[in-house]
């Protein structure tokens, strides 16, 4: 039978806490709050009244829920048939000598339509990763558990929306590595202007002696990394050669072409530390940025070390592992997840009487370190930049 309690004394207890009658007290919740755990049976299961009818579950709640993959900013325009991104790379060309002014000069020698190419350079991505997520549905014997054939439809809508959610999770996670990946590389490519450690800047600036542990705390600090962020966004628009790490390539980034992610450790202490301060309005209107939990994963609590990390192998020899990445600006065309072939397929046996269904996908991803991009990171140096 159903686990009928009197809690009469908890009731009469608690209106008194809640009217200001009695001082508040410690209340015994485990007799009227279940925890699920149990498993029923035919034998003490039944009405309270013959103890004989069956008890029956009289309302099903399925414990799943769309889920939809985050940072969407880097998901490109997938294309159906091949399987190379192309990128073509048109070098401006160098100012020459207009003799348009020499006609008159005894020395002038006319130069009839020379040839000059253009400076072309051409990068190709080709790399594919692929996964499936599958799943057996029967043909008969869920129905034994089910009362109706529409709630047994709703169970398995429950079980395809699982299968959806793992889809939505892996691509979210592929974004996340894209993003890390693009991460390590800057900083590993050592460009003052590719990678800038905000808090040595800031304590070498000001005298100040402020650590990691500190800074995101600290009123000063969070104005001048604010004010930095939104300085090296008008910066990236002019054409330089300065914000990305391949030689031979100058490039510019609009506004409306730069991305800039924030972690959220950084954005909430900008936003809570700064909005009561009459600076708020001019120094936290950074162009629009995307918040994100963390660059690779939460670790196992959320910690600032874990957020704010990224560890990743960029080539055989070199692994990049490194903590107190605030956020990263870069142009639109920096990196992406494109090739998005998403699938279904089913393989059926009648013999057994089952179906097995299949979510299938092919993704392709690219870091473009010619492009433009910034990381912005804080970690404990003494003497300056590191």
């Amino acid at each position: 039978m159903p686990n009928i309690n009197q809690i009469y004394t908890i009731v009469n207890s608690v209106a008194s806490q809640s009217m200001g009658s009695a001082a508040i007290s410690a209340v015994d919740a485990s007799s009227f709050i279940a925890l699920g755990n149990s498993v029923l049976s035919s034998q003490s299961n039944t009405d309270a009244y013959l103890n004989t009818l069956v008890d029956r579950i009289g309302k099903t709640i399925f414990s799943i829920r769309a889920y939809q993959a985050a940072d969407r900013d880097i998901v490109r325009e997938p294309f159906e048939y091949g399987c190379i991104l192309q990128k073509i790379y048109v070098d401006m060309p160098e100012a020459r000598v207009n003799n348009s002014w020499n006609i008159g000069n005894n020395n002038y020698t006319p130069e009839f339509a020379p040839v000059i190419k253009p400076t072309i350079k051409q990068k190709l991505f080709n790399a594919i990763s692929t996964w499936e997520v599958a799943v057996t549905i029967p043909d008969e014997i869920l129905k034994t558990a089910f009362t109706s054939e529409t709630a047994m439809a709703v169970f398995i809508d429950a079980i395809f929306t699982a299968m959806e959610n793992m889809m939505q999770l892996a691509m979210e996670n592929n974004i996340n590595i894209t993003r890390a990946a693009f991460i390590a590389r800057k900083l590993n490519a050592n460009n003052t202007c590719g990678a800038i450690n905000l808090l040595a800047n800031y304590n070498e600036l000001t005298g100040e002696t402020l650590t990691v542990d500190t800074c995101l705390r600290d009123l000063g600090f969070l104005k001048y990394a604010s004010q930095q962020i939104k300085l090296w966004t008008d910066r990236m628009v002019k054409m330089s050669t300065l914000f990305n790490d391949e030689t031979g390539y100058k490039r510019h980034t609009p506004k409306d072409l730069q991305v800039l992610d924030v972690l959220a450790d950084f954005a909430t202490s900008s936003d809570i530390y700064l909005q009561a301060d009459t600076y708020h309005d001019e120094l936290v209107k950074m162009p629009y940025y995307n918040v994100v939990p963390y660059w690779q994963g939460s670790g196992e609590g959320y910690t600032f070390d874990d957020t704010s990390s990224v560890n990743i192998k960029i080539d055989v020899n070199t692994t990049v592992e490194e903590s107190g990445i605030l956020a990263v600006l870069f142009d639109h065309d920096a990196m992406g997840v494109t090739i998005k072939d998403r699938r279904a397929t089913t393989e059926r046996n009648n013999h057994d009487e089952y179906t097995n269904y299949y979510n299938k996908a092919n993704i392709g991803y690219f870091n473009d370190m010619s492009e433009n991009g910034i990381v912005f990171y804080i970690k404990d140096v003494s003497g300056g930049e590191g």
